[in-house]
């Protein structure tokens, strides 16, 4: 077990002895970690140029692993395309929210996405909707069905609309460094 595993398991309890037990606990591994640093301090300078290479290259692993992922994660979401468009969109501005502090951010996110679909596109998704809820009524839909009609389902009419909203939903994911957090 590692140092935050019997941190979290120690930690846990709660009353005089677990006290004690904490503090002897907290005691010993900063004596072993002492212990550690003061050891390699004692080698030769060539097992001390060895680990600082080794300390070198694990650190400079660790960037490229990470590095790697965020090319992986930018490059999955640079392919999304329009053909599950609004699946693929609401996953990733699912991760956006998360990445922003959970799913209260979810609504924000959505709106700032509608302005800028309205701001390059030049159309009025509110004017849309309120359109094509009055041609619906025209040919007789229920009222509930335009009810739900949504601000997705008119941009659904237009391929162009997709096209820009795939894009700005890509612009705000790696933005907002969906990569980052763990989904």
């Amino acid at each position: 077990m590692n140092r935050d595993g019997f941190t979290l398991l120690g930690m846990g309890f709660t009353g005089k002895k677990a006290l004690e037990f904490k503090l002897k606990y907290i005691e010993a591994f900063n004596q072993m970690e002492a212990q550690i640093k003061i050891d390699t301090k004692n080698l030769s300078p060539e097992l001390q140029m060895f680990k600082g290479l080794f300390d070198s290259l694990a650190k400079q692993e660790l960037a490229t692993n990470q590095l790697d992922k965020k090319v992986d994660s930018i490059s999955e979401i640079v392919a999304l395309n329009t053909t599950d468009w609004r699946k693929d969109s609401r996953t990733l501005i699912n991760k956006i929210a998360q990445a922003q502090g959970g799913y209260g951010a979810y609504k924000e996110i959505q709106s700032a996405i509608y302005t800028e679909l309205e701001r390059r596109g030049k159309v009025n998704l509110k004017t849309r909707q309120t359109n094509k809820r009055r041609r619906m009524a025209d040919e007789g839909v229920c009222k509930s069905t335009r009810d739900k009609l949504s601000k997705l389902d008119v941009i659904n009419d237009d391929n162009k609309l997709i096209e820009i909203y795939t894009a700005i939903v890509k612009e705000f994911a790696i933005k907002y460094g969906v990569w980052n957090e763990e989904h």
